[in-house]
């Protein structure tokens, strides 16, 4: 009876060890670009920037989950009532949680992705002028990438769309394009300590 309870519980262990080498965590720190535009009047892509931490979680059948906390600051050309164009400045939170699917070939892995996000808009500027009124305080989307992990760095880039109106519909908005959805392709850059 030990010989079974031995020979049983050492297959158990077997197992669980083999199962935890598919499955492992890796914490890390991101920034990159993004460049973003807000209308579809302007085609202009405007340089802005994110930084922030990951965990990126390996799974079995070559899939992998990344959720991510990032500071993003966007910039993006738009038309306000009278038909000026000026600079947007937009500072936001945004949760991205990548699905992530590629087979890992030893020295390196190749993945591609899908991104639903959400975003929180913290505040914006338009010159000198406050327009955090004008802006909706969650945002929601999804994108679409590909990236390549090399040792402990990983390279991605996605295209992002959101799904809302980044601003308020309100009567006195000063901004011409009210309906507008945010879009554009970020590339970001992370390390992972583990």
């Amino acid at each position: 009876m030990k010989r079974i309870f031995t020979t049983c519980l050492a297959a158990l262990l077997l197992a669980v060890s083999a199962q935890a080498q598919d499955v492992w965590c890796h914490f890390g720190l991101q920034g990159g670009i993004s460049l973003n535009r807000f209308t579809t009047e302007i085609k202009d892509n405007m340089t802005g920037w994110h930084a922030g931490a990951s965990l990126l979680v390996k799974m079995p059948a070559f899939f992998a989950i990344q959720p991510a906390v990032q500071f993003e600051h966007s910039k993006s050309k738009i038309l306000d009532s009278a038909g000026q164009t000026g600079i947007l400045d937009v500072n936001t939170i945004n949760v991205p949680i990548a699905v992530q699917w590629g087979p890992d070939l030893g020295f390196c892995r190749v993945f591609v992705e899908v991104v639903p996000f959400f975003d929180f808009n913290l505040s914006g500027t338009m010159g000198e002028t406050k327009v955090n009124d004008y802006i909706n305080l969650f945002q929601f989307g999804t994108g679409v990438g590909a990236g390549i992990d090399i040792w402990r760095f990983q390279l991605s880039a996605r295209y992002n769309w959101n799904f809302g109106n980044w601003q308020k519909i309100i009567s006195d908005n000063p901004f011409k394009n009210i309906n507008d959805k945010k879009q554009g392709v970020s590339i970001t850059l992370a390390y992972f300590f583990n």
